[in-house]
Formats: C-alpha cells, sequence, structure tokens
C-alpha cells in the first residue's frame, strides 16, 4: 500500500503519508475516520489514473 496514516498523540490529529513516488506528508485529520476517508480516496486517485496527483517526478529540470 501506498498510502500509510499515523496517529500523532502530542498533536491529537491523524496524518497521511504517501510512501511512492514522491513520498511526504499529504494530508493532516482531525479523526480517524476523516483519515481513513481521505486515505480511501487517494488510494482510488493512485488506482484509476496510475499515479499519484502530488508525484512530479515526469518534470524535467
Amino acid at each position: 500500500m501506498r498510502i500509510s496514516i499515523q496517529y500523532q498523540a502530542s498533536s491529537d490529529e491523524w496524518v497521511i503519508f504517501d510512501n511512492g513516488g514522491a513520498p511526504g506528508l499529504v494530508s493532516i485529520c482531525r479523526t480517524e475516520e476523516d483519515a481513513l476517508l481521505q486515505a480511501l480516496k487517494l488510494q482510488e486517485k493512485i488506482r484509476v489514473n496510475g499515479h499519484h496527483p502530488y508525484d512530479d517526478s515526469h518534470l524535467i529540470a
């Protein structure tokens, strides 16, 4: 799975990370349910489009 969710006790928030082509923080959610829904939407976008919306690996410098 390319998307991971972690609970941050210090801020009492749920963070979503992209572990794929352009790894990094994608989103911060207040509830676990919101984080799960957001992660599912991102996974579906990746599946349908074949890439992550934040993937800039195709850009040439």
